[in-house]
């Protein structure tokens, strides 16, 4: 008996080039994204004091000391999602983050405006040291 002959490969369909391109970019700006958190980032506080902040209608919290506490509320620093863990990062990167489309946490500073149902508590200020 003699072998079959190869049967020709059905023709593939041309898939479109910019989807890998843009996948690769997508990687690409994840990494970099990574690093710049890691490069900049404050290293954690062991057996802090948490700081209490929302996320994604979730209250979450963070130890931190008390400097990192009131570099918070100055908003001198900003809280971002690395790794499954929140990290402390300066708010000048969290700028440079949220260009890129990366949620943020950056506390209100002193002074910021308030919002119209906050009017109503206008006259019952919260402490800034305030532990909840």
């Amino acid at each position: 008996p003699r072998p079959a002959a190869p049967r020709p490969a059905a023709p593939r369909p041309e898939a479109p080039r910019a989807e890998p391109s843009a996948k690769a970019e997508r990687r690409a700006q994840a990494a970099l994204t990574k690093q710049m958190i890691a490069q900049h980032r404050l290293p954690p506080v062991e057996g802090g004091e948490p700081y209490h902040f929302v996320e994604g209608g979730a209250i979450r919290r963070i130890a931190v000391t008390p400097a990192l506490r009131a570099r918070l509320i100055a908003a001198e620093l900003s809280i971002a999602r690395h790794g499954g863990e929140y990290q402390l990062i300066p708010t000048e990167l969290a700028a440079k983050l949220r260009e890129r489309g990366v949620p943020v946490i950056t506390p209100p500073a002193d002074g910021a405006p308030r919002a119209e149902s906050d009017e109503a508590y206008a006259a019952f200020p919260v402490p800034d040291d305030l532990m909840w």
